[in-house]
Order: C-alpha cells, then sequence, then structure tokens
C-alpha cells in the first residue's frame, strides 16, 4: 500500500521517483505555449502534445483558472496569461551570469583540464570576476579584477565581436594608438573590424601567447534572455600543452558550458546575431 507523508505526498514521490504526472501534462502544454509565435487552437496544442482534445480541454481549463493561459477574445485561442508572464519575470530576477557561472566555473575547470575565468565588461573594460585554477596552477600575472585587452587576448575579442561598437570604440581606440594590436597583424580599425567578424562567426576567441608569452587563451561568449552578451568564459594554458583544437577537449568543453549557461539565463536558441 502506498502509505502518504504527513503533506500528503506518497512515499516514492517524496523520494523523487514517480512525480506527479498531471503536473508534467500541464507544464508540456505551457510549454508548447511558451515556444509559439502566436496564440494556439486547442486543437493545435493536443496535437503537438500528443493527447486527446478532451484531455487538452480539461488541462487548459484548469491552467485558465490560476491565470497561467488565457484565451485570445474572438478566436478562442489560447495565449500565456499574467501568472506564467510574473512566473518567466521572477525567474529572470533570479538569474545573474556571475553567480550561475561562479557556482559552475570549478565544472567547467574540471572537464576542460584547464585554468579558467569568468569576466564581465565592467568600467574599463573586459573584468576578470571569478578564477579557477587546476592542480596545476600557471603562473601568470592577471588574476581577478584584472583588465583584459580588446585586442591581445581571448578574453577581449569576444567582447570586441558580440559587444555594440559605441561601448568598445573607446577602448580599441586607446589599444590602437598604444599599438597593441601589431603583433596580430591589426593596424586600424578596419582590421579590428575584420578580427571581430570572425571571432563572431566562430563564436571563440583565440591568441597564442600575445597577452601572456607562453599562454595560449581560448574564450567563448555568454547570452543572455535578450540574446546580448551577459559575459564570456576563457581557458588558458601553457603553449605546447594546451589542447586548442576545435574538436578538442577544451573547445568542446567551453562551447558545451557556454551554452548551457546560456540556456539557464533563458538565452534564444540564436543569440548574438542581433
Amino acid at each position: 500500500m502506498d502509505r502518504s507523508t504527513d503533506d500528503g505526498v506518497g512515499e516514492e514521490e517524496s523520494r523523487g521517483g514517480l512525480g506527479i504526472q498531471s503536473v508534467e501534462i500541464g507544464m508540456a502544454l505551457l510549454t508548447t505555449l511558451a515556444g509559439a509565435l502566436l496564440p494556439q487552437s486547442p486543437a493545435g496544442l493536443a496535437r503537438a502534445c500528443s493527447m486527446s482534445r478532451t484531455k487538452a480541454h480539461r488541462y487548459l481549463t484548469s491552467l485558465e483558472r490560476c491565470g497561467y493561459v488565457e484565451r485570445e477574445p474572438g478566436s478562442g485561442r489560447y495565449r500565456l496569461g499574467g501568472a506564467s508572464v510574473r512566473l518567466g519575470l521572477a525567474a529572470l530576477a533570479q538569474l545573474d551570469f556571475t553567480r550561475l557561472g561562479s557556482e559552475s566555473l570549478p565544472a567547467v575547470c574540471r572537464d576542460a583540464g584547464e585554468t579558467v575565468f569568468l569576466s564581465v565588461w565592467g568600467q574599463h573594460g573586459p573584468t576578470i570576476v571569478r578564477w579557477e585554477e587546476t592542480g596545476q596552477p600557471i603562473a601568470v600575472n592577471v588574476r581577478v579584477g584584472s583588465v583584459m585587452p580588446l585586442l591581445q587576448s581571448a578574453t577581449g575579442q569576444v567582447y570586441g565581436a558580440f559587444l555594440p561598437r559605441s561601448v568598445t570604440d573607446p577602448l580599441l581606440a586607446e589599444e590602437l594608438g598604444r599599438g597593441l594590436g601589431r603583433s596580430l597583424g591589426i593596424e586600424c580599425g578596419e582590421d579590428a573590424t575584420r578580427l571581430f567578424a570572425r571571432v563572431a562567426d566562430a563564436r571563440l576567441g583565440r591568441v597564442a601567447g600575445a597577452f601572456l608569452p607562453g599562454i595560449h587563451s581560448i574564450s567563448v561568449p555568454v547570452f543572455d534572455q535578450a540574446g546580448k552578451l551577459a559575459g564570456a568564459i576563457t581557458a588558458l594554458g601553457l603553449a605546447g600543452a594546451f589542447a586548442e583544437a576545435d574538436d578538442g577537449r577544451v573547445v568542446t568543453m567551453l562551447r558545451l558550458w557556454a551554452r548551457r549557461l546560456s540556456d539557464r539565463l533563458g538565452a534564444p536558441a540564436d543569440p548574438g546575431d542581433a
């Protein structure tokens, strides 16, 4: 016999074994509505969720009573209701790239097998906010709080590729004036534009010793719910021992974790294209 706990949930459910199927069915309908560009008919929702129209109608009626869906006047089609909007906004309010990235960074370091760090755009440029080392730390003169250059660092290249030029142009002009891009063959703004376009196309910044001699680095972007750059994840290691091939461990793991964090932040399927 299925005994219940004090809150009325069966033992298997309280241990996370069975779950509540009716909740999962209702969430399937909400997820389908969330992914639709236009209000949906009851029949269309039923087909999309592989259930009968009668069953879909029962669930939609309950969701409507709770405010999670509403019917479009005239057509009777369903769309997300005010309660769904409030729930989504509350979820977004709890999301923060630095917090989520910091929680994940030890796993990123483990999976990539290299020292990794998180960065965000700060007052003076791309700024390191969290650092995670492997069991064999590398000797470099950058740490949390360091500002990375746009041209000479893989991290900076990601910001140059995905932030508006109105944001990055002051720093870019300063670096070009100091000749910081010459080691990469960048002499002018047009050269920088071409570099950033390549980085945007690959969704990957890559530098071999230009900023830190003997150190290679790779950086990938993380996007927010608006498809805008939230920050970057960067891995760095010693030249000759750094697995930097596009299909290698470091790139594969960085891209995997960047996608996971972007998903957590609510990024669209193709962020950064706008």
